[in-house]
């Protein structure tokens, strides 16, 4: 588990470009060690310490701070040229599904 984590803290380095569901295009500035206030089983606030990437929308400069342990579930590396060809073009030739009823 050691190993992912590790892996996990590594995946992004500065100026590396990603994308992130909501916000779009972005490009890591740092990673970063902050201290948040959590409540633990009893209720109680305890004082936290988690790692974050910062990461830079290109849209508008706005700074999205992503926890390194989401990391997976929240932003993605921006795929090449080659990959865009070989996986998602192929799908745009795919006869298409018909919508749900909820589309009607």
């Amino acid at each position: 588990m050691a190993t992912k984590t590790k892996k996990t803290t590594d995946k992004y380095k500065p100026n590396q470009f990603v994308v992130h569901p909501h916000h779009g295009a972005a490009k890591v500035v740092r990673k970063v060690n902050k201290n948040v206030e959590i409540f633990d089983e009893n209720g109680e606030v305890k004082s936290k310490r988690r790692q974050y990437f910062e990461i830079e929308v290109l849209t508008d400069g706005l700074l999205v701070m992503v926890p390194v342990e989401n990391v997976d579930e929240v932003i993605r590396p921006v795929i090449s040229k080659n990959a865009v060809s070989r996986k998602v073009f192929p799908i745009f030739k795919e006869k298409p599904e018909e919508a749900g009823t909820n589309w009607e």
